[in-house]
């Protein structure tokens, strides 16, 4: 049966995806858990040493240095965010002239954005305009968006 493989440990499973009957026979919500370090101990126990197993588990510093970055540039995107809206007005003229002086603040970050859609300034603009329309008007479904033009960059960003 597969609960005999040498590879299965019951107590690696968190307590919500067992079965209920399960759950009980195991000792319900008293039943032992492994932590991180009683995997590092056991499989240092059977296969290597502790140092070797530490050793292993340094790219995980990498990968929380990763999230760290990631929550840098979260934080990055959202101070351009919050600048643009702070600087918006009813002008799209205005808008265009604030957004691009920001993005060149922020060249190295909105680079890769604008390769990949080189009309968003246009169309941001027009959003940031903020003018409300009654219609719906219509984009040609078959152009990919960096082959937009000003027409349809405004037929998108006024609502």
């Amino acid at each position: 049966m597969q609960e005999d493989a040498i590879w299965f440990n019951i107590e690696h499973i968190p307590d919500e995806f067992l079965p209920v009957t399960v759950f009980q026979s195991e000792g319900g919500a008293t039943r032992r858990k492994s932590s991180v370090m009683d995997l590092f101990l056991e499989q240092a126990s059977t296969t290597e040493s502790v140092a070797v197993v530490v050793a292993k588990t340094q790219p995980l510093e990498g990968v929380l240095r990763l999230s760290t970055q990631q929550m840098m540039k979260d934080e990055a995107w959202r101070k351009v965010a919050e600048t643009i809206y702070d600087t918006r007005s009813s002008n799209f003229k205005s808008n265009i002239i604030h957004v691009r002086r920001i993005f060149a603040k922020n060249e190295e970050m909105i680079t890769p954005l604008l390769k990949r859609y080189p009309n968003f300034i246009v169309i941001l603009c027009y959003i940031l305009e903020d003018k409300f329309g009654l219609r719906v008007r219509k984009v040609d479904w078959t152009l990919e968006m960096k082959n937009w033009s000003d027409v349809e960059c405004r037929h998108v960003g006024c609502r």
